[in-house]
């Protein structure tokens, strides 16, 4: 185990998590979402709720502030549902949210580069995050 990282991410996650770049797109999905055929590949499970899943991937990852946190739309009038609400605040940021229709959400999650598989049953706690940069002060500057 690591001092400072969340311990529900391990192993091949946090190597993918750390390989992502400025602007990549991390999916963080319900259990009711078809992950592995959105991207051909087996996600990354953890077995906690929505909310617990972003809360510990937004420890370690810097937010994309300049992009909307993007949700896939439940309601007709675009609504947040009580789960998108939590999975919003679980981030520990002042993300504004947009919303994607299913087929949409469904064409972001299949060129994202992380996808993780939360156990979490209610429906529509799917969002993507994009990853900011890493400011480290320059020493040479006053």
């Amino acid at each position: 185990m690591l001092i400072g990282v969340a311990p529900l991410v391990r192993g091949s996650l946090l190597a993918d998590l750390d390989l992502m770049g400025h602007g990549d797109a991390l999916v963080i999905c319900d259990s009711n979402f078809p992950a592995r055929r959105m991207t051909g590949a087996e996600p990354h499970r953890l077995s906690v709720s929505g909310p617990a899943a972003v809360a510990a991937l937004a420890s370690l990852l810097p937010l994309d502030h300049e992009q909307p946190a993007l949700l896939m739309t439940s309601q007709p009038d675009d609504t947040l549902r009580r789960v998108q609400r939590e999975m919003l605040a679980a981030t520990g940021a002042d993300l504004s949210a947009s919303f994607l229709d299913r087929e949409a959400f469904y064409v972001v999650a299949m060129s994202a580069q992380v996808v993780v598989q939360a156990n979490e049953p209610r429906a529509f706690a799917n969002m993507v995050l994009r990853k900011g940069t890493v400011h480290v002060p320059d020493p040479t500057e006053p």
